[in-house]
C-alpha cells in the first residue's frame, strides 16, 4: 500500500527519516500560527510504502518541534496525524478519533485554519 506524508521542514530537529521516503518535494508556504502570525516555510510532501509507515510515523513524532506544527502521513485507507510524542491513527469513518487529533491540535495551538485532516 502506497502512502503519502506531508509537514514543514522548520518543524523538525531531524530530518534523518527522511532518507527512508521516495517523491520528496519542497514547496514554500505561508503557515500561520494560532496566535494570528504568519511566516513563509518549507512544506516537504513524500511517499512511502506500508513496510516503513509505523519506523516514519514514530520517526517524526519524535523529531516534531513542540511549536505549533503537526505532520499528517496517509493512505487511501488510513491516516496518520502526528505531533510531538504523539499520534492519531484512524480510518476515515472514525469521527470520534479524528475530533480528539482536532481537539488536540488546537490544545497546541495550531490554527484552525491549518488543521486539514
Amino acid at each position: 500500500m502506497k502512502y503519502t506524508g506531508s509537514l514543514i521542514r522548520e518543524s523538525l530537529h531531524d530530518e534523518s527519516f527522511l532518507n527512508f521516503v521516495d517523491n520528496v518535494k519542497e514547496t514554500k508556504v505561508n503557515w500561520e500560527f494560532g496566535d494570528g502570525k504568519k511566516e513563509e516555510v518549507t512544506k516537504i510532501e513524500f511517499e512511502l510504502g506500508d513496510d516503513f509507515v509505523l519506523a516514519v510515523v514514530d520517526a517524526v513524532s519524535s523529531n516534531l518541534k513542540p511549536s505549533g506544527f503537526y505532520s499528517i502521513v496517509k493512505s487511501d485507507f488510513q491516516l496518520y496525524v502526528i505531533f510531538p510524542n504523539k499520534f492519531f491513527a484512524y480510518y476515515p469513518k472514525e469521527e470520534d478519533v479524528r475530533k480528539k487529533a482536532f481537539d488536540y491540535a488546537k490544545s497546541l495551538n495550531i490554527s484552525e485554519k491549518e488543521i486539514i485532516f
